[in-house]
């Protein structure tokens, strides 16, 4: 039997046991209320496809926007599934022809629209299991090898945007080990700096090592607001790759506008009392 996707809606929260997590919280700067929110997330676990990004306050649907384009750009792609092992020779053949679909992509993305993005595509091969990453600005992904509690930075920050660059400032291949946790976030994930005296990168790879991977993004979004300052917007994903396989499930949370925030936060649903219950059960809003 799968395991179950779990969700919190009191807290957009995400829990796949022992295989992913995924989280977005809106800050506390500014009139949050007012503004929608700019960060988003998409976990397409149909394809293996996971990614976060960040858009302004002026236009904050412009994330949600960027990810689902980028997502839907993977539907005809029948052979991408995150449990079944491509050859050497399809992944390679698949690996050049989705790096021109994904600048495909960025062209469509007007400069009003201008957002940050990391994602990335885990594929099983016989070598073991690859990604894909797709990087521009100042989101980041870190791997964590848990047995050797050993973490790297993947991404670097720069200031290319969606909607103003038309190609990615990194496009990179990916081994990952077994034991490998891989966490995505946008850059609300710089309040760390404020936690419990460790550097963001030292964090992430203490809470990796810790605890369960579904359990990573709530643990981060606590950090934060436990701290009890004013608070950036953060989404944030936390994966195990060698343990992904195929659901037929999209989820897409945040990138939302004033209206689609003030539902998301006010309607009573099943999950808004703070329980983590099964995402079927929640007649889910891809809005929220």
């Amino acid at each position: 039997m799968d395991q179950e996707v779990l969700f919190n809606r009191k807290k957009r929260s995400i829990r796949w046991p022992g295989i992913a997590g995924a989280r977005v919280r809106a800050g506390t700067i500014g009139e949050r209320d007012r503004t929608g929110m700019g960060d988003a997330l998409v976990m397409d676990l149909r394809k293996g496809f996971f990614a976060v990004s960040d858009s302004s306050t002026r236009n904050p649907s412009a994330s949600r926007n960027l990810l689902s384009k980028f997502s839907a750009a993977l539907d005809s792609r029948r052979v991408l599934d995150p449990g079944k092992t491509l050859s050497t020779e399809v992944f390679g053949r698949i690996r050049a022809r989705l790096i021109e679909e994904s600048e495909e992509v960025l062209r469509t993305i007007p400069y009003t629209e201008s957002c940050t993005f990391t994602g990335v595509l885990v594929v099983k091969t016989p070598a073991g299991t690859r990604g894909i990453l797709w990087h521009m600005g100042d989101s980041l992904l870190v791997q964590v090898n848990v047995k050797t509690a050993e973490g790297k930075r993947l991404t670097t920050n720069n200031f290319w945007m969606a909607g103003r660059s038309k190609q990615f400032f990194q496009v990179n291949d990916l081994e990952f080990p077994p034991e490998a946790v891989v966490i995505l976030a946008t850059d609300g994930i710089s309040d760390l700096k404020r936690a419990g005296g460790s550097n963001t990168d030292g964090f992430l790879v203490e809470q990796a090592v810790c605890l369960p991977v579904e359990e990573i993004p709530d643990r981060i979004a606590d950090a934060i607001d436990g701290q009890g300052v004013q608070t950036d917007d953060i989404a944030v994903i936390s994966i195990c790759p060698a343990r992904l396989f195929s659901l037929e499930k999209r989820i897409v949370l945040g990138g939302t506008r004033q209206d689609d925030e003030a539902l998301c936060t006010g309607e009573r649903s099943p999950g808004f009392d703070g329980e983590y219950v099964p995402l079927r059960m929640c007649a889910f809003q891809e809005r929220c």
